[in-house]
C-alpha cells in the first residue's frame, strides 16, 4: 500500500535558500530529500537534531539535566581518590 503524501510550503529568504541548496546539491541531494531526511531524524531522535544555544551549551536545559544525572551517578557509584597520583595509578592499573 502506498503511503499518502502531503505538501509543505515554507517561506524563506532567497539568499538562505540558495546557500542551503548549493550545499545540499554538493552532497548529491535535492532540497525535498534533505527536508525528508531532516524530518526522519526528528522522528528517530524525538528532538530537533541540533541545539538552540544562547551563549553556549550550559543554557540548554536537556544538557543540564543530563549533566546533573551524571554527577549524581558519579557521587553514588564513582571511585574517589585522595590524590591525582592515586587516580593515575588506578587508571594505569
Amino acid at each position: 500500500m502506498a503511503t499518502a503524501t502531503t505538501t509543505i510550503n515554507v517561506r524563506i529568504d532567497r539568499v538562505t535558500k540558495d546557500k542551503a541548496q548549493k550545499i545540499i546539491e554538493d552532497m548529491g541531494l535535492d532540497i525535498s530529500t534533505a527536508i525528508k531526511t531532516y524530518f526522519k531524524k526528528i522522528i528517530q531522535t524525538g528532538s530537533i537534531p541540533f541545539t538552540f544555544e544562547q551563549k553556549g551549551v550550559m543554557n540548554n536545559p536537556r544538557y543540564l539535566a543530563r549533566l546533573k544525572k551524571e554527577v549524581e551517578w558519579a557521587k553514588k557509584y564513582g571511585k574517589r581518590f585522595t590524590s591525582a597520583k592515586e587516580m593515575i595509578d588506578d587508571i594505569l592499573g
